[in-house]
C-alpha cells in the first residue's frame, strides 16, 4: 500500500528503502502475485519488495522500463519497455496496467 501513515511508521522504524518489504512481510501469502514496478528498474525499495516476496513464496512480476535493471532479474515474469524516456515508459505502464487489469477482471467474472 502507499497509504502515508503506513509508509512513514515503516520509514521511520524500519527506513524508507523496506517500506514494501515490509508489508510483503506482512500480508503476502505463499502462491499470491506480488507486481513491482519502476520506470529504471533500480527503485531500491521496490527491489526488496520484490525479495521479500521471493523469500515469502509469492510469484513475481516486473513491470520496468530502461535494461529492468536489478528488479527486472528479480522477478520471475518481467515486462520492460526498453525505453530511457521516463515519460514514455509511464504512458506504456499505464497502458499495460489497464490491459491487465482488464484481463483479470475477465478472469475473475468468469
Amino acid at each position: 500500500t502507499a497509504d502515508s501513515s503506513v509508509v512513514t511508521a515503516i520509514g521511520n522504524d524500519y527506513g524508507f528503502d523496506q517500506i514494501f518489504a515490509r508489508q510483503v512481510e506482512a500480508l503476502g501469502r505463499q502462491g499470491d502475485i506480488a507486481f513491482a514496478i519502476s520506470t529504471s528498474g533500480k527503485s531500491a525499495n521496490v527491489i526488496a519488495g520484490l525479495e521479500a516476496a521471493e523469500r515469502g513464496g509469492l510469484r513475481r512480476i516486473a513491470l520496468t522500463g530502461r535494461d529492468g535493471g536489478l528488479l527486472g532479474r528479480a522477478a520471475e515474469l518481467q515486462i520492460n519497455v526498453p525505453h530511457d524516456s521516463v515519460p514514455r515508459v509511464q504512458e506504456v505502464h499505464r497502458t499495460l496496467l489497464h490491459v491487465i487489469c482488464e484481463l483479470v477482471e475477465r478472469e475473475l467474472a468468469g
